[in-house]
């Protein structure tokens, strides 16, 4: 009988757990990159996963050929920090904080997508989603 009573509960608890895991990270058709890999000419989508661990930083590297506008999206960690960079010169560095923005990338520049869990006591993995915009880069106001 306590089998059955334990067994009863192990089955509650998998079915009103089974819905809590967050599948948003997991599209079967969009490519996703880990953190330290070269990011180069990307597809029209992509993500790239940031596995943070307790006061970590977190870097990769993005360049395009095209001048191209993005549609960046940081999911599932809303208060971690997730930032591109882009130097400029050795005395200037240019930080714009992402958390869903709309953004114009230069061709041929080298970028840097960084994660922090600096404050933090918890590992948390973050997903960063780039979708390629059919904006004119030109015209469009908001470049880094």
């Amino acid at each position: 009988m306590r089998l059955k009573a334990s067994i009863g509960i192990l089955v509650v608890f998998v079915i009103l757990f089974s819905g809590c895991y967050d599948r948003e990270g997991e599209e079967s058709d969009i490519l996703i990159y880990r953190m330290n890999e070269q990011i180069i000419n990307p597809p029209d989508s992509f993500k790239i996963v940031m596995p943070l661990r307790p006061n970590t930083t977190l870097r990769t590297f993005f360049r395009d050929s095209v001048n191209s506008v993005w549609k960046i999206n940081k999911q599932q960690a809303s208060n971690r920090l997730v930032w591109l960079k882009r130097t400029i010169s050795p005395d200037s560095i240019k930080r714009f904080y992402i958390n869903q923005d709309t953004l114009g990338l230069e061709a041929d520049i080298q970028y840097q997508i960084l994660g922090s869990n600096n404050n933090f006591d918890e590992q948390r993995t973050v997903y960063v989603k780039f979708v390629r915009l059919p904006l004119n880069y030109e015209d469009f106001p908001q470049k880094f």
